[in-house]
């Protein structure tokens, strides 16, 4: 193709274009377009010798390709943005031009830069004028006397004037006054150095009315024929320095410390903190080699993390004990391929932290194995002393007294500020934080309103609440003594402290449950064993003919439990002050022998007496208590009889004797026990008496006993004091235990006169009168020998009270002992004496049977008994009739037709007891 361009004495130029970016591709469209350009393109960049050879120059974008020419031909090299590539570099590979790739699109500008390249053959010159045109640094020339003699196109953009303007002047004009000395020392250095050496320095140039900074490197040249002269490099590094200066300021501000070392491990950068922590100033340790400064720590483990860092370019971060510093330090490790860069600080409060944390975990591992609040108070003190370093207390909230009470606190507490108080509700601070709930911490707890003691010496006070339970305070008399480090761990504690009193009151709640389960369960076997031996001893009774058999029984059955090993009934005899045994069983040992048992209320008496005197149940749980109360006790013990137990024998308020039984061990006989057998004694007298009243009613014959009355009764005293002869004739029982009683008086007597007040007697009216003889009706509220006979199924057949004596005839049942009637005489405060005892049948022709006759009674009521008996016995029904029925109503206090009406009714029942279901008669 004809070139249309022709460099001096060059032909068409041949271009070997290589390269596969876009721009290429257009590059070689364009230029083919050209008659002063041939152009072969190879997308495969395949450069053999032959293609070479065929070319004048090599247009490429990839600087590999400079290596392969290697100064073979030209070659252009083209980058994206030539004001920011290193143009220097890429002329110093080889490059014979370096171009825009915004030129791909200017065919003219292309061809011409390609044969410029072509035209240099020695390349030296085309070299020269593309990095002074092309750098993207100012380049200019500077002769031996400091005057510029060529320079770059980015002239005016860097130092704000035209080249023009600019030849033969100083360069020294626009620098700073205070940096020219510097300047010109470095040019005048570079001028005596050999070829090709260079020198750099920094300095502030004024442009458009401000100081930038410019950096500028001189490289001798002088020696180079195309150059002849000192290159001065000039960068506008303005920006980077402001960069690199607020950099240093953010390095100096920050609280840790940092320094960075070059690749000789030498000091390079130290901000005033590394600085204060390494212990030298900033002068002396820049440029110094850390490994001299620190050779105990070149030979540790801190050096070693610091070349596997730089070895494996990673990141290392952890933390090392620094003997020689005294502190614990975070080092942080950023390698680069120039250096390392440190950064480290001061974490020795972090690591006590975690340290009494890990304390506090270890601590609160045991806490949660306390199994007393008192043992956890304690606990909780003695761990804030030895691991938080506090002097404290804890106070426990005691419910019943409503108050905090100082569980626990520490000597040294106690010696700071004495004995602490109890709290009572609003007073001082702690009892605030347990009211609230919320903690609180104070530097001097004087401000407060709520300090407890104004002039106290405390002034840092620390409150924690316990929940439910009180709350735990640390104090110092010094001001502002607790950090938020230990009000956290404080807190963290006091809520592990919680928990472990909340578990040792869940722990004690469940035990206590437990074991109220279990005496409940104790109890309740106890009960039913108490219930079975109750239910063996009532089956015995229903089975029981007889009094002895009911006692033989009942004690024999009462020494084949487990708790019982003797058991023994006794009764009073007749004195009424001693209990004689009547049966026993189980080991006796000559117990019953040795002892009397005398019937006082008296703590050193026989349980047996004390039950049988006092009517109630005695119980002695352990014998060997107060041994010397008694010798009952000694003789107790010796036969190994510890527990006792004794119950009175009582029904309808008539004693039948006392139940006693002993046991080997103390506490014996529990609640469920003593109950059972106490009702027991009820139900043993209650049968005893049904069997006697049986056995009296059922009986062939009676024992007909005189006895001589030693005491007066009230009958006797009645009979005194009117100064009569005194017959008894009959009485009806009242239901509020008095009697209405008939009595005969000899000689006859006034009605005026028996208004004589005598004790036990009351209501005494005269209901006939003859000559020699007075019927009189009054109420016994005394002592009545009557009632006290009856009780026991006998019968009060007469009484006589005369000058002479006061004498009765009672009719004993079968079965009935004279010594049983005669102890209740002594117990009604009467006393008696056998005169005459004859045994004769019971069946009386002239009267109605004894069952008949109960059995009639029990048909009537109380008011109708008393009408028909004072009817009876003031001649209503003899023939003539001694009274009229108007008198006896009259003496009742009732109309006549209720009198008639209550004997009509009783003459039927007793008709029809005769002859209901009886037709023949003989």
């Amino acid at each position: 193709m004809d070139s249309g361009l022709e460099a001096a004495g060059v032909g068409a130029v041949r271009v070997l274009v290589v390269g596969s970016a876009p721009w290429i591709e257009r590059a070689a469209t364009v230029l083919e377009d050209r008659s002063a350009v041939l152009v072969d393109t190879d997308p495969s960049r395949d450069l053999d010798p032959e293609r070479l050879a065929a070319a004048d120059c090599v247009l490429t974008d990839d600087r590999t390709v400079l290596r392969e020419v290697d100064g073979r031909l030209p070659v252009v090299c083209a980058v994206e943005d030539v004001r920011e590539a290193d143009v220097e570099a890429i002329l110093a590979d080889g490059a014979t031009d370096v171009v825009d790739a915004r030129a791909s699109d200017r065919a003219a500008l292309l061809a011409r830069r390609l044969g410029l390249a072509v035209a240099s053959t020695d390349c030296d010159e085309a070299r020269y004028r593309s990095l002074l045109e092309r750098s993207s640094d100012l380049v200019i020339v500077v002769d031996d006397a400091g005057r510029i003699t060529d320079a770059g196109s980015s002239l005016e953009d860097v130092l704000g004037f035209e080249a023009t303007a600019l030849d033969g002047e100083d360069v020294l004009g626009a620098i700073h006054p205070e940096d020219r000395p510097a300047v010109a020392d470095a040019f005048d250095a570079v001028l005596d150095d050999p070829p090709g050496a260079s020198r750099t320095v920094t300095y502030r140039y004024r442009r458009d009315g401000s100081w930038r900074v410019h950096e500028t490197a001189f490289a001798n040249h002088l020696a180079d024929p195309v150059v002849d002269g000192v290159i001065a490099s000039i960068r506008d590094v303005t920006r980077y320095y402001r960069v690199e200066r607020e950099l240093a300021e953010s390095l100096e501000r920050v609280s840790d410390a940092f320094y960075a070392l070059d690749s000789d491990w030498r000091f390079t950068y130290v901000n005033s903190r590394a600085a204060e922590l390494l212990g030298y100033s900033r002068s002396e340790l820049l440029g110094e080699d850390v490994r001299e400064l620190f050779p105990h720590g070149f030979r540790s483990e801190l050096f070693e993390r610091f070349e596997t860092a730089m070895e494996h370019q990673e990141s290392l971060s952890w933390e090392h004990n620094s003997e020689s510093l005294g502190i614990w330090m975070e080092i942080n490790v950023y390698p680069s391929a120039t250096g390392l860069s440190v950064a480290f600080r001061d974490v020795t409060e972090r690591v006590q932290y975690r340290e009494a944390l890990s304390a506090l975990h270890e601590a609160t591992s045991h806490l949660l194995t306390v199994d007393s609040k008192d043992e956890a108070c304690e606990y909780v003190v003695r761990v804030a002393d030895d691991v938080l370093d506090l002097d404290s207390i804890v106070y426990r909230f005691d419910e019943q007294h409503n108050e905090l009470v100082p569980a626990a606190y520490s000597d040294e507490l106690e010696r700071a500020v004495g004995t602490p108080p109890r709290l009572a509700p609003d007073e001082g601070i702690t009892w605030e934080t347990f009211a609230t709930g919320e903690p609180s911490v104070f530097g001097d707890v004087r401000e407060s309103e709520l300090v407890y003691n104004e002039s106290t010496d405390v002034r840092s006070g620390l409150y924690v609440p316990l929940g439910e339970h009180g709350v735990f305070a640390a104090v110092s008399t010094v001001v502002d003594r607790y950090d938020e480090d230990t009000v956290e761990l404080v807190e963290l504690f006091a809520t592990t402290a919680e928990a472990a009193l909340d578990r040792i009151g869940r722990t004690r709640r469940l035990h206590d449950s437990e074991r109220k389960l279990k005496r409940q369960n104790r109890n309740l076997e106890r009960v039913n064993a108490s219930k079975q031996i109750r239910q063996d001893i009532e089956e015995h009774l229903l089975r029981s003919d007889s009094r002895e058999a009911i006692e033989r029984g009942v004690c024999t059955r009462l020494v084949e439990t487990d708790s019982c090993s003797f058991a023994w009934i006794g009764d009073s005899d007749p004195s009424g002050s001693r209990i004689r045994p009547r049966t026993h069983a189980g080991l006796d040992r000559g117990y019953l022998e040795t002892v009397t048992a005398t019937a006082v209320d008296d703590s050193a008496a026989e349980p047996s007496g004390r039950a049988a005197r006092t009517g109630r149940p005695v119980a002695v749980e352990n014998v060997a208590d107060n041994v010397g109360d008694g010798e009952w006790r000694t003789d107790a013990l010796s036969r190994s009889f510890q527990s006792v137990l004794s119950i009175p024998l009582v029904y309808d308020g008539h004693r039948y004797g006392v139940l006693s039984v002993y046991a080997d061990e103390p506490d014996a006989f529990d609640d469920p026990f003593e109950s059972m057998l106490a009702d027991l004694g009820e139900s043993v007298a209650y049968t005893i008496d049904a069997i006697q009243r049986k056995n009296a009613l059922l009986a062939d014959g009676v024992t007909e006993v005189e006895l001589e009355l030693t005491t007066a009764s009230p009958l006797c005293r009645f009979a005194d004091a009117l100064d009569r002869r005194l017959a008894f004739e009959g009485a009806t029982l009242q239901d509020d235990g008095t009697a209405l009683a008939f009595v005969s008086l000899e000689p006859a007597i006034d009605a005026d006169v028996l208004g004589a007040s005598v004790e036990g007697i009351e209501d005494a009216m005269v209901l006939t009168a003859s000559e020699d003889r007075t019927l009189v009706q009054l109420r016994v509220t005394g002592p009545f020998v009557g009632t006290i006979v009856g009780d026991r199924g006998a019968t009060l057949r007469d009484l006589v009270c005369d000058e002479t004596s006061y004498r009765a005839t009672v009719d004993l049942p079968a079965g009935l002992e004279l010594r049983t009637v005669l102890a209740d005489f002594e117990r009604h405060g009467l006393s008696a004496s056998m005169v005459a005892r004859r045994d004769r049948p019971s069946d009386d022709a002239s009267s109605l049977g004894g069952p008949a006759r109960k059995a009639l009674l029990e048909q009537l009521t109380p008011r109708q008994r008393e009408v028909v008996r004072t009817a009876y016995h003031s001649g209503f029904f003899e023939w003539p009739r001694r009274t009229t029925g108007e008198s006896v109503a009259d003496s009742l206090s009732i109309s006549p037709p209720a009198f008639h009406k209550h004997v009509r009714y009783v003459e039927g029942k007793l008709f029809a007891a005769l002859f209901e279901g009886v037709t023949t008669d003989g």
